[in-house]
């Protein structure tokens, strides 16, 4: 029995997946306020979600049909990447025998920037802007094996021009 705030409290059994799921029953005082507070949570964050997964970003210092109101200010997203074993050996042994697009390493790198982007987008949207004009990347290696791929812009807020 866990009291997770005054008045409310959860039990929670858990067993091995041969045995039944996970039964969760919930206790509670304040007439569900808890419950409504934590549902309206997790939809506050889909929706910021989405927000960020849709903002707009450019390359150029403008995004079409929107014009610029303000800026924020700069806005970035990393992440570290490294490769992974398997991957390393196929790929050694294709270009050293066949040639070619080394897939595994083209999928990582096209991973990496998709996360870098939307981390750029979280840290815009957490300024309270709805854009980004100015988009680059940037890439370093760290150490061998493992490279660092960063995205970087302005974040703006934009309103549709007329």
């Amino acid at each position: 029995l866990i009291l997770l705030k005054n008045g409310v409290t959860s039990f929670k059994l858990k067993t091995n997946f041969y045995m039944a799921p996970m039964i969760a029953v919930t206790v509670s005082d304040d007439n569900g306020e808890f419950l409504k507070r934590k549902l309206e949570e997790e939809k506050r964050l889909e929706n910021a979600d989405l927000m960020i997964q849709h903002l707009p970003v450019s390359t150029t210092f403008e995004i079409p049909c929107f014009k610029v109101k303000s800026y924020v200010g700069l806005v970035r997203g990393g992440t570290v990447r490294s490769k992974h074993l398997g991957t390393d050996v196929f790929a050694k042994v294709q270009s050293g025998t066949i040639g070619g697009e080394l897939k595994g390493y083209t999928k990582l790198l096209a991973d990496a920037r998709e996360e870098a982007i939307y981390r750029m987008k979280k840290d815009a949207h957490e300024l309270g802007a709805n854009g980004i004009v100015g988009m680059a990347f940037a890439s370093s290696t760290i150490d061998v094996g493992a490279a660092e791929i960063t995205a970087f812009g302005t974040a703006v807020v934009v309103e549709p021009s007329d």
